[in-house]
Parts: structure tokens; C-alpha cells; sequence
């Protein structure tokens, strides 16, 4: 599971906004505050792609 530090520290690593991330996932940006803020567990498919964009964006593929 996710946290929500981890998920701040990929989103600021993509160089990301809270609604630039939430626009790329197809999620509302109330659900990536609700995430980052209230630490709320991250979605399965949410978090597999922010770890995914993250990997490919380390190896300059994104």
C-alpha cells in the first residue's frame, strides 16, 4: 500500500500538481487531497501507474 508521503514524493518526482496528477489518473483532484491529506489508501490501478509513470520517467522513457 501506498502512502501518502510516498505518493507526494512520486507526484513531486513527475513534477506534478495535485490536479495535474488526479487529470492523468482520471480521478477527481478532492480524491488525491483526500489521499495526500487524509491519508486515505491509495487505489490499486492509481497506484500502480504512479509507480510505473515513476520508473519510466527515471529511465527518460515517460
Amino acid at each position: 500500500m501506498m502512502s501518502a508521503q510516498e505518493l507526494q514524493e512520486h507526484i513531486q518526482a513527475l513534477g506534478l500538481t495535485q490536479t495535474e496528477a488526479a487529470q492523468l489518473l482520471g480521478i477527481s483532484p478532492r480524491t488525491v487531497t483526500r489521499w495526500c491529506a487524509e491519508g486515505e489508501k491509495v487505489s490499486g490501478p492509481a497506484e500502480a501507474a504512479l509507480r510505473a509513470w515513476r520508473r519510466l520517467d527515471e529511465r527518460h522513457l515517460a
